[in-house]
C-alpha cells in the first residue's frame, strides 16, 4: 500500500513540474513575442502553423516540438535554450 502511495506522489510531483516547466517556456516565448512586436497571428504565420494550433502551445494543452522551439527561437532572435530555460538573465539579455 505504501509503495502504490509513493508512486502516486511521485508521479503526481513529475506532472507538477512539468506544466511548471511548459509555463515557464510559454511565457518565455510571450515575453519574447512582445519584446519583438510579433503577436500570435504572425508567430503562426511564420511558423507555417494554424493559428489555434500555435494557441494550443502558448496555452499548454499542446507541447511544444523541439523543432518548433528551435524555429521560434529564430525567428525571435534568441537561442532555444532561452526559451527553454527560465533565470534572470534571459530577459536582460532581450
Amino acid at each position: 500500500r505504501h509503495a502504490k502511495i509513493r508512486r502516486i506522489r511521485i508521479r503526481d510531483m513529475l506532472i507538477s513540474m512539468n506544466n511548471t516547466y511548459i509555463t515557464d517556456t510559454n511565457r518565455l516565448i510571450r515575453s519574447y513575442m512582445a519584446l519583438r512586436g510579433i503577436d500570435q497571428k504572425e508567430l503562426a504565420i511564420r511558423l507555417s502553423m494554424h493559428p489555434v494550433s500555435l494557441s494550443a502551445r502558448l496555452t499548454g494543452k499542446t507541447p511544444f516540438r523541439a523543432n518548433e522551439i528551435v524555429e521560434i527561437a529564430k525567428i525571435l532572435n534568441v537561442t532555444p535554450n532561452d526559451l527553454l530555460i527560465s533565470n534572470s538573465r534571459n530577459m536582460k539579455n532581450a
